[in-house]
């Protein structure tokens, strides 16, 4: 039992790293078209009237918004890999529970924007990972088998064996994250209700924690943070002069969500393994225009105990730091202080 705990840790740490390297590309390009869209955003400002610069911001938008699902089938491939099971079979479970989670109560048109809540769904990044190693287990109970016998190829036995515990995975995974959907529902409705009506201060500060939290397990934290709360506070006033979005950029998120320029800063001082430097030399570039995700998914600092924790708690400090200086008044803003362009992933 130990020894297979101690497979089932670390095939779970080389799965979630192996899954988001596989997406680096990806995340490159993203990443670079967002740059792209600052820069002239700041240097050529009539080019935002023209076709070109709405076709490229639309793409990229668009390009964005498909990552939940190259997650969850490279998550689906890498887990199955490890745990020695079939990655269609992870990849077409989860994406089956995925989209029963979201079937129209009524007789809604199948839209665009439906697709895009069905992807936009934070449990997209945990589906995988516990139908895998469901499925894992599932797979070993050998009353379950449909063919004992030795006529067919063993190709085809181990595909007609697995029909009842996909069946099984399907239904227990589907049954368990609606209860617990509906029980996280239940228990947080009361602190939304209180969260909407309360001072800018609070909001910022859950929205930060929150943010982070949801990040550490690989979801992008404030479009989940929108979808679950429901609180946009963006373009609220901190204080005279100062919006929510304007003080998250300026005080809190330096190089991204996590403060993460402070951690290339450390990895370049003190890190000696060569693939983090590596990685940390490719994002610094980024992380002057807040684009961080090259950090998050390539170090990963997602499920990454070691990481996690000044991951959160960096943010935390500054807003503390930050809020109270603006509050006992040695910070001031006038009309003409910010004129700032965002492109943080905050």
């Amino acid at each position: 039992m130990f020894e297979l705990r101690n497979f089932l840790d670390r095939s779970f740490l080389i799965s979630v790293r192996e899954s988001f390297i596989a997406l680096l590309p990806f995340i490159l390009v993203n990443s670079l078209l967002s740059v792209v869209i600052a820069l002239l955003s700041s240097w050529i400002p009539e080019w935002q009237t023209t076709a070109f610069f709405y076709g490229l911001t639309f793409f990229s938008v668009q390009l964005a918004k498909i990552f939940p699902l190259l997650a969850l089938i490279s998550l689906s491939f890498h887990f199955a890999k490890y745990l020695q099971l079939s990655a269609i079979v992870v990849c077409s479970i989860s994406f089956s529970i995925l989209l029963a989670l979201h079937v129209p109560t009524t007789e809604e048109v199948l839209s665009i924007d439906y697709v895009y809540v069905v992807l936009g769904d934070p449990r997209v990044v945990l589906l995988p990972i516990l139908t895998a190693y469901l499925l894992r287990i599932l797979v070993t109970w050998r009353w379950l088998d449909l063919v004992k016998g030795k006529a067919l190829s063993r190709y085809l036995k181990q595909h007609l064996n697995i029909f009842l515990p996909v069946v099984i995975c399907f239904m227990v995974i589907l049954m368990l994250v609606t209860e617990a959907s509906a029980l996280l529902s239940w228990f947080f409705s009361p602190l939304i209700d209180t969260l909407q009506t309360a001072s800018i201060g609070i909001q910022l500060f859950i929205r930060i924690l929150l943010t982070h939290v949801l990040w550490s397990f690989g979801v992008h934290g404030d479009n989940a943070y929108l979808l679950l709360i429901g609180v946009d506070n963006g373009l609220t006033e901190v204080v005279p002069n100062l919006t929510a979005s304007q003080f998250m950029d300026l005080f809190i998120l330096y190089g991204g969500s996590g403060a993460t320029l402070s951690l290339i800063i450390a990895i370049f001082i003190s890190s000696k393994d060569s693939a983090t430097r590596h990685i940390a030399k490719i994002a610094t570039p980024f992380a002057f225009f807040n684009i961080n995700e090259i950090l998050i998914y390539g170090l990963p600092i997602i499920f990454n105990p070691r990481l996690l924790l000044p991951f959160i708690l960096s943010p935390i400090v500054n807003f503390i730091l930050a809020y109270s200086a603006i509050s006992i008044g040695i910070l001031e803003f006038d009309a003409h202080s910010l004129s700032l362009d965002n492109t943080s992933i905050y």
